[in-house]
């Protein structure tokens, strides 16, 4: 999986649940420690609730500057 394509599905704002789905991998932890993390540290990642970020209604979006664009 590249980061790109994460990336072009996070254009709309998704749930951790949705992502580790969208992945295929078997647990939401590791979704997140593998792909997501990495992500956010880069900043290509923002998320929609910042000052919650364990909070249960936290969305994850593509930041503008690394949103792709057209495409899949």
């Amino acid at each position: 999986m590249l980061a790109s394509d994460l990336l072009a599905f996070c254009r709309t704002p998704r749930s951790r649940q949705e992502i580790a789905d969208y992945l295929g991998v078997r647990t939401v932890f590791y979704a997140m420690q593998r792909y997501v993390k990495p992500l956010l540290a880069s900043g290509a990642l923002t998320l929609t609730i910042p000052e919650k970020p364990q909070s249960r209604n936290q969305r994850y979006v593509a930041s503008g500057a690394f949103a792709p664009l057209g495409g899949k």
